[in-house]
C-alpha cells in the first residue's frame, strides 16, 4: 500500500513503483504553503493515494502528478478530470473567450470543490451517477465553518457541466452532468428544495438602514437602490461617468472591480449602459462632484483611492445594518465590562428580538439593494426588458428568473374585465 508521510508544511505519499519491495521508490509531495484551504490539499492527498492503489501502484511520480494536479502536457489517451479541467481553461485563456478573472474563478472553484471528488477519475469514467455522487458530496462540505450554500453549489456544478460538456464528443459520448432527457427540472443545485432567495427591502426598511449608515456609505448606499448598479460598478464610478445635465440625466457604467483588485470592463456586452437617475440622487451626486476632476472618483475611501469590496461590507455595511436591527426601546443587553479599560461594543450578532416595527428584522446583503430596485423598478410597471437593460443582464431570461414571479399579483381584477367583456353564463 502507498503511505503517507506527514510533514510540518504538507504530506508526502510515498510507494514503490509496481508495488514489489524492489520496485523504484515514488513520492509525491502536497505541500500547504500558499495554500488558501489546506483541508482542501489533504483530500487531494487523500484522492491520490487512492489512484496510486487502484492502479496497482504501477504509475511513476510523474503520472500520477500529471493525473492528480493536472498537467495537460502528460496526459496519456483519455484525460482525467483534473488534466482536462486544467487544459479547459487555458484553451479558454487563449481563446480569450471569457476574461480574465473570470477564468480565475473557474479554476479556483474547479480546483477547491470538483477536482479533490472527481479529479483523479478518467473522463469516460465519470457518469451520471458519479455526478450526483458529487453532488451529494458537495452537501456535506464547509466553508470558514458553515455549510456550503446553496448558491455556492449551484454555481459550482454549472461550471462543472460546462468543463464536461467542452469534452464531448472528443473524449465522452455525452455530458454527464447534464440531466437525462425527461428527468425532471431540479430546483436547486442537488434538487434540494433550498432555491436561492433575494431579499426585496420596503422602502421603509431601506430608509432604516440608511439611516444606520456611516457618513462614508450613505450616499453610496442611497445611490445603489435607487439604480440597481453592482457594488462593483459604484465603488469605480468617475466623475466623468456622471452626467447631471440636460433633460436626460444619468450614469454610464463602463468599468467594474474585478475580483483580483483590478479594474476592467463590465462582465458582459449589455452590462455596459446607461442608467438614467431620478431629481432626488441628481441632488445627492451634485454635492459630492462639486470641485471633482473627471477622473476622479464618485465614492472614494476615506483617506482617498479606491474602497474594496470586503472591507466595505465589514466596517461599514454589515455594522449599519446590524445597529438597524436594534431596537432603541428594546436594545440587547450590555456587553459585561472588562476589569480595565472602556466596555467594549456590540458584536454583530448581539441585536434586538423583539418584535418592533421600528428595527430590521432581516439581514441583507449589499447587493440585495439592487434586488430591491428591481422589485421596485416592477411595481411601478416598468416591462422586464426594460429592467434588463437597467440592470445589464446578458438576457432576458436571466431577469425573468429572478424577478419575473414578482410580477405576479392582480390577477383577480385582471381576470374581471374577462367577465365584463365575455358575460356569463348566468
Amino acid at each position: 500500500m502507498a503511505s503517507v508521510d506527514t510533514r510540518r508544511t504538507g504530506w508526502a505519499l510515498q510507494w514503490r513503483l509496481g508495488g514489489s519491495r524492489t520496485g523504484a521508490r515514488q513520492t509525491l509531495t502536497f505541500s500547504t504553503i500558499g495554500a488558501d484551504d489546506p483541508d482542501s490539499v489533504y483530500e487531494l492527498m487523500t484522492v491520490a493515494k487512492r489512484l496510486v492503489e487502484s492502479r496497482g501502484h504501477d504509475m511513476t511520480r510523474d503520472q500520477l502528478e500529471a493525473a492528480v494536479l493536472g498537467d495537460p502536457t502528460q496526459p496519456v489517451g483519455t484525460p482525467t478530470f483534473s488534466a482536462w479541467a486544467t487544459a479547459w481553461i487555458e484553451k479558454r485563456r487563449m481563446a480569450g473567450d471569457a476574461q480574465s478573472d473570470t477564468l480565475d474563478d473557474y479554476e479556483r472553484i474547479l480546483k477547491k470543490w470538483a477536482v479533490p471528488y472527481l479529479g483523479a477519475k478518467l473522463l469516460h469514467e465519470i457518469t451520471h451517477d458519479t455526478v450526483e455522487e458529487w453532488s451529494a458530496w458537495m452537501r456535506t462540505r464547509r466553508h470558514r465553518g458553515e455549510p456550503l450554500s446553496v448558491n455556492s453549489r449551484k454555481t459550482t456544478r454549472t461550471i462543472l457541466h460546462t468543463c464536461l460538456g467542452a469534452a464531448v464528443p472528443k473524449w465522452i459520448p455525452a455530458n454527464p452532468a447534464a440531466q437525462p432527457s425527461g428527468a425532471r427540472r431540479r430546483n436547486g443545485p442537488d434538487d434540494d428544495g433550498e432555491p436561492f432567495e433575494p431579499i426585496f427591502l420596503t422602502s421603509d426598511e431601506v430608509k432604516l438602514i440608511l439611516r444606520h449608515c456611516p457618513p462614508p456609505i450613505r450616499d453610496l448606499v442611497f445611490t445603489a437602490v435607487h439604480t440597481g448598479l453592482r457594488l462593483g460598478e459604484l465603488l469605480v464610478l468617475r466623475r466623468k461617468d456622471v452626467e447631471l445635465a440636460g433633460d436626460d440625466p444619468h450614469i454610464q457604467v463602463s468599468r467594474a472591480l474585478k475580483r483580483d483588485r483590478t479594474v476592467g470592463r463590465p462582465k458582459s456586452r449589455r452590462s455596459r449602459r446607461l442608467v438614467t437617475i431620478s431629481p432626488g440622487l441628481c441632488r445627492v451626486l451634485a454635492a459630492r462632484l462639486k470641485n471633482l476632476k473627471p477622473d476622479d472618483l464618485v465614492f472614494p475611501a476615506a483617506r482617498g483611492g479606491m474602497m474594496w469590496e470586503a472591507g466595505l461590507r465589514s466596517r461599514y455595511w454589515l455594522p449599519a445594518v446590524a445597529a438597524a436591527q436594534r431596537c432603541a426601546e428594546h436594545p440587547p443587553p450590555l456587553p459585561e465590562k472588562a476589569a480595565t479599560g472602556p466596555r467594549r461594543r456590540w458584536r454583530l450578532d448581539e441585536v434586538s428580538t423583539c418584535a418592533c416595527t421600528t428595527r430590521l428584522h432581516r439581514v441583507p446583503r449589499f447587493h440585495d439593494l439592487r434586488h430591491t430596485h428591481a422589485s421596485m423598478c416592477i411595481e411601478e410597471g416598468w416591462s422586464a426588458k426594460r429592467i434588463q437593460e437597467r440592470l445589464g443582464h446578458a438576457t432576458y431570461a436571466m431577469t425573468m428568473d429572478r424577478y419575473g414571479h414578482l410580477r405576479h399579483g392582480g390577477d383577480s381584477e385582471r381576470l374581471g374585465k374577462f367577465d365584463e367583456a365575455l358575460g356569463s353564463l348566468g
